[in-house]
Formats: C-alpha cells, sequence, structure tokens
C-alpha cells in the first residue's frame, strides 16, 4: 500500500501550522507562575490577563490551575497530565518546546500531600501517600524521558529554587520560546519587560494585585 504523498504534506505542515509550547511536570514545582508569566507577556496562552482571576479563584489554597489541552488552538499550554502523553501529543502538533521546572520528587510529593488534606485540587495525583506518590512520578517521568528522547523534543528545565528567586536565570532561560503573536516569528522581550511579568506573576502567587509598574 502506498501513501499519499499530498496528504502527507498537508499533515506535516498543519502540524508545524499548530506548533505549541507545552508546560508540564510533576506539579507543586511552578508550573502555574510559569503560566503566569507567559499572561504577563501577552504570548498566546489559553488564558489571557482578564480571564486568568476567575480560573485561580477556583483554586485559591492550592495555587494551581491556568490547564488546559493540547488540542487547544493556543501556543502556550501547561498541564500536568502532558508529562505522559508526549507520544499522542507529537501525533496531533509540533512540539516546539517543553518547560519542565524540575522540584525534588519528595518535596513536590510532601506538598501534594499536605495539599490534599484541605482539597483534592493540587492534591495526591494518581496516587494515595507520599510514597506512592514519588513511584507514580518516577514512573511518568521515565516515559517522558523516553519520549522526548524518541522524537528529539528540546526541552527547557527550570531549577524550581532558582525559578522563584532568579529571574535572570529563568529569562535567559524562556528566552528562545518567546512569540510575537501576529508573525509568529521569535520576539525580542527585554529583561526589564520580563522582570516586570516575572513581579506581577509573583504577586498573584502572593495573593496580590499585579503591579504595574517595576
Amino acid at each position: 500500500m502506498t501513501s499519499n504523498p499530498q496528504k502527507t504534506q498537508q499533515k506535516t505542515q498543519q502540524k508545524t501550522q499548530n506548533q505549541k509550547t507545552l508546560i508540564t511536570s510533576t506539579g507543586r514545582s511552578g508550573t502555574t507562575f510559569v503560566t503566569l508569566l507567559y499572561i504577563f507577556l501577552n504570548q498566546d496562552v489559553n488564558f489571557t490577563k482578564e480571564t486568568y482571576q476567575e480560573e485561580l479563584s477556583r483554586f485559591y489554597i492550592t495555587n494551581c490551575g491556568l490547564e488546559g489541552d493540547y488540542t487547544s488552538e493556543s501556543t502556550v499550554i501547561k498541564n500536568p497530565n502532558f508529562l505522559y502523553k508526549i507520544a499522542e501529543i507529537q501525533k496531533y502538533t509540533t512540539i516546539k518546546h517543553i518547560i519542565f521546572p524540575w522540584r525534588d520528587f519528595m518535596h513536590s510529593a510532601i506538598s501534594r500531600a499536605y495539599i490534599s488534606q484541605m482539597t483534592p485540587n493540587g492534591g495526591l495525583w494518581n496516587a494515595t501517600d507520599v510514597e506512592s506518590q514519588i513511584a507514580f512520578y518516577k514512573k511518568a517521568y521515565k516515559i517522558f524521558l523516553l519520549d522526548t528522547t524518541r522524537y528529539k523534543i528540546p526541552v527547557i528545565y527550570l531549577d524550581f529554587e532558582k525559578l522563584i528567586r532568579d529571574p535572570y536565570y529563568v529569562y535567559q532561560s524562556l528566552k528562545p520560546t518567546f512569540k510575537n503573536t501576529a508573525t509568529e516569528t521569535t520576539q525580542e522581550i527585554t529583561f526589564e519587560e520580563f522582570l516586570l511579568a516575572y513581579y506581577q506573576a509573583t504577586d498573584v502567587h502572593h495573593r496580590k494585585p499585579p503591579r504595574q509598574t517595576l
């Protein structure tokens, strides 16, 4: 059975037009903070400066939320489930980058277990306690490593401690992912512009109104 070159070309073009930057990790590791950064930088996220607050209010205790599905038309999408779905996603769209905030599995699992005592949102994930949570992380991360290696997908790892304390480190790490949504080309964002977005995201995480100037 021969393949249809025209259909193959159309599929390739469709994937190229739907290039995505995915944000994923174990959770309790800064993925919501990173998503807020992209919102305040006016990137093509599935939430905007006008809509993110309503979503976050649903998860007030836990500082989580802002998740989306990879079928979204937006360019930047966050979801912890992407961790073990890369093989499935890459059939649908071209994954330009994956941003992976890295936090020690133990610390992340303890945070999830603590949250579970108050609410299921952001709590234990496919697990019943800290030990089984770590076991699930290891299983899911193994799938992630295999798939990103197999499909040669660039992964930008962000150290959790530096993510929440070192804006210049975050700026340099994420710079290649910033896009001009009108022209679909790489956008030059100055460090000063980024710094304001970083502090705005920090303000929101601390449940304060985002500042308007540095």
